[in-house]
C-alpha cells in the first residue's frame, strides 16, 4: 500500500545513516478538529507503523500548536470572543466552560478519538515548549539573522516584507496579544526584545521564557532543527511553489544548519455539499462523530485506501455504507443485509437466528462477537443518518392498508407456496415471488409493495425474499394468513 511504499523510499534515502526516524504531525486547535486534521495524523501513523515493521526505530509525534493565536472570531464562537483575537489559544477560556482552556476544548475529544483508533503519538504542546526555553536558541538565531531570513522569504515567496518585520512576535504584557506587537530593539545578552503594541503598551518580552512566538515560516523550520524531524506530512497549501515549505527548507539549511524532513503533502478532506473541512469555519466532522457509526478499523481504512495527494470526500449517508462494504465490515456480512436484519429484530439472539436462516449460519458460528460489535454502530447510523428508503419497522399488528385484487392473489399464492414447499431460504422466497409476479402479470412495484404494506405499513423496503426469510416463520405465516383473510 502507499504508506509501505513511502516507508521503503524514506528508509532508502537514509540507508547510510542509523535507521532512526522522527515522524512529526501537527494540528492547530483553532476550532473543532475534523477528519481533515486527522488525515495528517493518520498519514504519520501509517508511515511510522510501516517504518517500524521495516525494522526502523521510530519516534511518532503530535505537536499541538496551541501557542498560535486566535486569528478572528470564528462563526461558531460568541461575539464576545472578539476580545481574544490575537491571544494564544492556550491562554483563552473554553467557549463552553468544560475545559481549562480554548485549546483543550478541541484537543481532548481529538485525543480520545486517537485512543479509540489505536493511534498513540507522543503529544507535545507548543506553549509548554516555548515556556520551557526549548525554542530560545533558535529564536535568538532568527533575531540575529532577521535580514537574511527576510531576504529568503522575499526571494522565494515574492512577498515584500515591511522594514520593521521580525521573525519573533512578542506577547504584550498589557493585552496579552502576540499579533499586534512590533519589535523595536533586541537585547541578545538578556534574551529580551523591546516592543510596541497597537494597544499603546511599550514593554519588554523575554523570549527564553516563552513570552512570544516565532512567525510560522520561521517556527516550522526551527522545530525541524530542534527535534531532528525526518518525516512530516502537511496540507497542500504549504507545499505550493513559493509556499511555507519552500522557504522553510532554505531557512533550516542556511540559518539553522539543519535538514528539512521528507515531505508528504496531502490533499484536503471535503464534506459532501459543504466543501473543504476547516476548523476555523466549523465545516467538518469530528472523528468522534464518525466513530459513533464506524468501527475504528473502517475509519482507519478510509485513510489507508487513498494516497495522500488524492482528495477525500465524506458523506455520512453514502460514504459510511461504501466504506463498510469495501472493508467488509467486521463479520463479512453485507451491510445492507445487517441493516435489514437489525431493523427486523430487537434481541441479539433473534438477529443471530435470522442471519442463520438467510445464509449466514457459518459466519454466525465464527464471527458472533464481531456481529455483536457491529450492531451498535449500525443502529446509531440508522437513528441519525440513514435515508428514509433504508429505514423501516416491522409492524406488530397487521396495518390497515388497501390491496388490489392482484396483490391479494399474489399473497394468497405465496402463502400456499411457502407452506406447501416448506420454504425457509431467502433465495427460494425471492424466486417464488418473482415467479408469481410473472404468472399474475403484476408490475414489480405493485407486487412487492403488497409485501411491504402488510409487514411494514409502507410501499418500500429491503429485498423481499431475504427479508421474509429472516422473519420468524410462525410470524411470517400468521401475517400472510391475516392479510389474505382480512384485507
Amino acid at each position: 500500500m502507499w504508506f509501505e511504499e513511502l516507508a521503503r523510499e524514506i528508509k532508502e534515502k537514509k540507508k547510510a545513516r542509523p535507521v532512526r526516524f522522527f515522524v512529526s504531525t501537527m494540528v492547530t486547535p483553532s476550532g473543532p478538529i475534523h477528519l481533515g486534521n486527522l488525515k495528517e495524523v493518520m498519514i504519520g501513523h501509517l508511515v511510522a507503523t510501516a517504518l517500524k515493521k521495516a525494522g526502523c526505530e521510530v519516534s511518532f509525534n503530535f505537536f499541538a500548536d496551541n501557542y498560535d493565536h486566535l486569528r478572528r472570531c470564528y462563526p461558531f464562537l460568541p461575539t464576545s470572543y472578539q476580545k481574544y483575537v490575537g491571544i494564544s489559544l492556550s491562554e483563552i477560556p473554553d467557549p463552553e466552560g468544560c475545559h481549562k482552556s480554548y485549546d483543550q476544548h478541541f484537543l481532548q475529544p481529538f485525543f480520545k478519538a486517537l485512543s479509540i483508533l489505536g493511534v498513540r503519538p507522543q503529544i507535545r504542546y507548543m506553549d509548554q515548549l516555548y515556556k520551557s526555553g526549548v525554542y530560545a536558541p533558535l529564536i535568538k538565531k532568527a533575531l540575529e539573522s532577521r535580514e537574511q531570513i527576510a531576504q529568503i522569504i522575499s526571494r522565494i515567496s515574492g512577498r515584500i516584507l515591511p522594514k520593521d518585520w521580525s521573525p519573533f512576535m512578542p506577547r504584550c504584557r498589557r493585552c496579552q496579544r502576540i499579533s499586534t506587537t512590533t519589535v523595536k530593539e533586541v537585547d541578545f545578552q538578556h534574551n529580551t526584545v523591546f516592543y510596541q503594541c497597537q494597544c499603546g503598551d511599550k514593554g519588554e518580552s523575554n523570549f527564553a521564557k516563552g513570552e512570544g512566538k516565532l512567525v510560522w515560516r520561521v517556527h516550522w523550520p526551527a522545530g525541524w532543527k530542534i527535534f531532528g524531524v525526518d518525516v512530516e506530512g502537511f496540507g497542500k497549501d504549504l507545499g505550493t511553489r513559493g509556499g511555507a515549505y519552500d522557504t522553510a527548507k532554505v531557512i533550516v539549511k542556511e540559518i539553522f544548519q539543519g535538514e528539512p524532513p521528507f515531505p508528504i503533502p496531502y490533499e484536503w478532506v471535503y464534506l459532501k455539499g459543504q466543501g473543504k473541512m476547516a476548523g476555523s469555519t466549523g465545516v467538518g466532522l469530528t472523528p468522534l462523530e464518525v466513530l459513533e457509526v464506524l468501527p475504528p478499523q473502517i475509519l482507519t481504512y478510509f485513510y489507508q485506501r487513498t494516497r495522500p495527494n488524492r482528495h477525500h470526500e465524506f458523506d455520512l449517508q453514502k460514504t459510511v455504507l461504501e466504506l463498510w462494504d469495501e472493508f467488509g465490515g467486521l463479520s463479512r456480512i453485507p451491510v445492507r443485509h445487517l441493516l435489514m436484519t437489525i431493523q427486523s429484530h430487537h434481541s441479539f439472539d433473534s438477529i443471530l437466528d435470522s442471519l442463520k436462516r438467510t445464509g449466514y449460519e457459518q459466519v454466525v458460528k465464527e464471527k458472533e462477537e464481531q456481529i455483536k460489535e457491529e450492531i451498535p454502530y449500525l443502529r446509531k447510523w440508522l437513528e441519525k443518518y440513514a435515508p428514509n428508503e433504508l429505514r423501516f419497522q416491522v409492524q406488530k399488528r397487521l396495518p390497515q392498508v388497501q390491496l388490489t385484487d392482484n396483490q391479494k392473489k399474489l399473497l394468497s399464492n405465496f402463502l400456499k407456496t411457502v407452506v406447501e414447499k416448506k420454504m425457509t431460504s431467502g433465495e427460494e422466497m425471492h424466486q417464488a415471488l418473482h415467479s408469481l409476479k410473472e404468472q399474475l402479470q403484476i408490475p414489480p412495484q405493485e407486487a412487492f409493495s403488497a409485501i411491504y404494506r402488510i409487514f411494514l405499513g409502507q410501499d418500500h423496503g429491503p429485498q423481499a425474499g431475504w427479508f421474509l426469510a429472516g422473519l420468524d416463520r410462525r410470524f411470517l405465516v400468521r401475517r400472510l394468513q391475516e392479510a389474505v383473510e382480512k384485507l
